[in-house]
Order: C-alpha cells, then structure tokens, then sequence
C-alpha cells in the first residue's frame, strides 16, 4: 500500500507540473545513483514490461522508487533544502491520500478484524510521518510556515476556500471514457470502493492496478502555469 501510495505521488506531480517533474526525477535519479543503482539496467526492466520509450521507462522506475527514497530522512532534508515548494505541494498531496486511508480503514474496521487492517493504519501512519519530514524541512528552509499558519488559524473560512480551490477536481467525461474499460486503471468513486480496492490488493487479486484519485483544478493550472511561464 505504501509503494502504491508514494508511486501515484510521482505521478500525481507529472500531471501538474513538468518543471516539478523534471526536479523531483533528477533528486531520485541521483539518489538511485548514489545508491550503487545502474540506471540503465534498471530501465531495461520497464522496456520489457512494455514501456516504450525512455521517458515512460524513467517515469515508472521513479515512481517505483518513491518509497525507497521517501524513507530515507537525509533524502527529505536534502529534497526540502533545494526545492520547499515541491516540498509542500508533496506534503499536501501525501496528506489527501493520508486522509482517505484513515477514512477506508474506519469503514473496513467495522466488517473486517484481521491483522491486513493494523498494517494499512500503519501504513498510513508512516505516509503522514513523511508528510510531516516534509513540512518540518519546509519550515526549517525559511518558507515562512509560521506566518503562514498562523493566517489560516485566523481564517478557517479562507483555508476551506484554499483548499477547495486547489484540491483534487473530478476527470473530464473524456478521460473517464478512456479509462472505462482500462485493465490497469481505477478511477475513484468513493470511500466503500476505496476499501474494496484495499482488500483486493491485500488478498492479490488485482493485478496490479492503480487508482486515481482525481484531475489538478484549473485554478492550480493557471497558478503553475504563471509561476513557470518565464
């Protein structure tokens, strides 16, 4: 569930911004690096399984490797220190999924008993550990997080206006047409068949599909797309 989690962050950031993109594949490429890991022969991995060209195959293997490198403190730190706003944009992203298992663990825990619904608390418990490595670096950069916090404390109305604005939206019909009949994708609908997608995932059974959790808003578009343009 964790690696599932941290591989749709990645994407999650591809589909909002290609320059956060580009910065967070070159911080986990150079820690793979620093690892000992031959990027080549791990990419030659993902040529197999079908991806095509080299971008998809370094796509995949990066998101694959967001777990790894996310458990790594000096990563988080190192990440934080270079790039605070991809560093808060990812801890908000974690705290939405972070959110969403805490609410499929309370529903499961009222059907199921068994040791597979302690180990998804866990999991979320660790994904919001992160999160807050993330937010931790972010303010010890000197972002400002105080201030910042500090004015929504004051403005609830303004936080949920924020959050509202720059929170998951819904796919176009267009793109749901397309993932319709999709073997691999899952588009999410609501909290019951998140925790149905859960326990198909713990009992294996469903190969290896991915569920998305929604479309970045316009208004976040045209904020990036301004912040990037020059």
């Amino acid at each position: 569930m964790l690696r599932s989690a941290t591989h749709e962050t990645y994407h999650f950031v591809e589909g909002y911004s290609k320059k956060d993109a580009d910065d967070l594949r070159d911080y986990v490429i150079e820690a793979l690096k620093g690892n000992g890991v031959d990027i080549e022969k791990a990419l030659e991995k993902y040529a197999k399984q079908g991806y095509a060209t080299r971008d998809e195959q370094i796509s995949e293997l990066v998101a694959d490797s967001m777990f790894d490198v996310f458990s790594n403190e000096d990563f988080i730190k190192d990440l934080t220190a270079k790039n605070q706003t991809l560093a808060k944009r990812l801890a908000n992203h974690i705290g939405e999924l972070v959110q969403k298992i805490r609410e499929a663990v309370k529903m499961l825990s009222v059907r199921y008993s068994n040791p597979e619904i302690k180990a998804l608390m866990d999991a979320a418990e660790k994904l919001d550990t992160t999160r807050n490595m993330l937010l931790e670096g972010y303010k010890n950069a000197g972002e400002n997080f105080k201030a910042e916090q500090a004015e929504g404390q004051k403005n609830n109305a303004d936080v949920t206006a924020v959050k509202n604005k720059y929170s998951f939206k819904t796919y176009s019909e267009q793109q749901l047409r397309n993932w319709e009949n999709s073997k691999r994708i899952v588009v999410y609908k609501n909290n019951e068949q998140f925790a149905d997608f859960i326990i198909e995932a713990i009992n294996q059974k469903n190969n290896n599909k991915k569920i998305y959790f929604g479309a970045i808003g316009n208004e976040l578009a045209i904020r990036i797309e301004e912040k990037y343009r020059n």
